[in-house]
């Protein structure tokens, strides 16, 4: 249960309504009873009725049907705020749970019923050509041609709507939109500022619930030897002889990849470095569901570092590993990581 106030509209100015919000993990059930009987009845739904929820600040914003309902709740407190997210991903998570996995293969059926499939980074990518982007892993993309190319797939980045292409291999499939949903990039300006900014902090949330369905999937795909090599950062990358975006046939972009991708193979060990057998130790994700076994080599970017029994080196954001894992960081650096901590001990 969580004391709230309700943002309510009354002539034209908004005013606090003291509310308690009701969030039920084992049935499933989002209540809201205002604290005054006069102010209304208290009302229920089920986990399958939120149709969205976000953040900003101190601020929850919630979507419900069946009843249709709009709310807007002040927490009071940052921290506040942010455990009741926490708990609604959680509810959310538990619902769609079940479904994702055919929502997966959906997406990986192409594009015949004219939508765009939709995707997560794996990995870290820095454009290197005028036909490339940037993006980081966890990023959310929408593949917008995986065609042309079976190794470079166009994508447009959701986070600011840059788009180009990126290594195939890099990126896992999640799902499917209508083609009308990805046909351009958010709006940042005007009344619509507010609004994408929502839109991220909700993608972001919606992420996060994810991770413990796909924490197996991840581990799969990080493993396989898919194109014949493991992939990720520092492996070497498929040439760009089929280019998206290269119209005149001179495969002037494949070329200059293979150039670059040759003078690193030049300069560099033939075979992958292993870590030191004495600092190997097992990492757990927060689901308790994926390990891995690799040494700690440092933290950058708020990513920790890590170098697999295989020799692949990793960069975990620090927000998916368990508390162990951090206070073990902690021990070892003397850096807290106290505010990448969870409130509570995930349900």
């Amino acid at each position: 249960m969580y004391n709230v106030n309700e943002m309510v509209s009354v002539m034209g100015k908004k005013k606090k309504m003291p509310t308690t919000l009701g969030i039920n993990l084992k049935t499933g059930v989002i209540m809201i009873a205002p604290e005054r009987t006069s102010d209304g009845p208290t009302q229920e739904w089920t986990a399958d009725k939120m149709t969205h929820y976000s953040r900003e600040g101190k601020h929850v914003f919630m979507e419900l049907v069946k009843p249709s309902k709009s709310v807007d709740f002040h927490a009071g407190a940052k921290d506040t705020a942010e455990e009741i997210v926490s708990a609604l991903g959680e509810l959310a998570g538990a619902v769609r749970a079940e479904g994702l996995r055919e929502v997966i293969m959906a997406g990986t059926a192409g594009h015949g019923a004219g939508g765009h499939k939709t995707g997560q980074m794996l990995y870290d990518f820095e454009a290197q050509g005028d036909d490339e982007v940037s993006v980081s892993a966890g990023d959310e993309v929408v593949i917008l041609d995986d065609t042309k190319s079976e190794e470079w797939w166009q994508v447009r980045r959701l986070k600011n709507g840059k788009e180009g292409v990126v290594p195939s291999s890099y990126v896992e499939v999640t799902g499917v939109v209508p083609s009308s949903a990805a046909a351009a990039p958010p709006s940042h300006t005007g009344t619509n500022a507010g609004r994408s900014t929502v839109e991220q902090n909700r993608l972001e949330e919606e992420r996060l619930t994810k991770e413990a369905v796909k924490a197996a999937q991840l581990a799969e795909q990080q493993e396989r030897g898919k194109r014949g090599s493991e992939v990720g950062p520092g492996m070497r990358l498929p040439d760009r002889n089929s280019s998206l975006l290269a119209r005149d046939g001179s495969n002037n972009s494949g070329q200059q990849r293979s150039r670059r991708e040759n003078g690193r193979a030049e300069g560099s060990s033939s075979s992958r470095s292993k870590p030191d057998p004495s600092k190997v130790r097992t990492w757990t994700d927060r689901t308790k569901s994926f390990s891995v076994e690799a040494q700690f080599l440092g933290l950058k970017d708020n990513k920790i570092n890590l170098h697999k029994l295989n020799g692949v080196k990793i960069a975990v954001p620090i927000a998916k590993m368990s508390v162990e894992d951090l206070e073990y960081i902690e021990r070892i650096t003397g850096i807290s990581l106290d505010e990448d901590k969870p409130l509570s001990a995930p349900s």
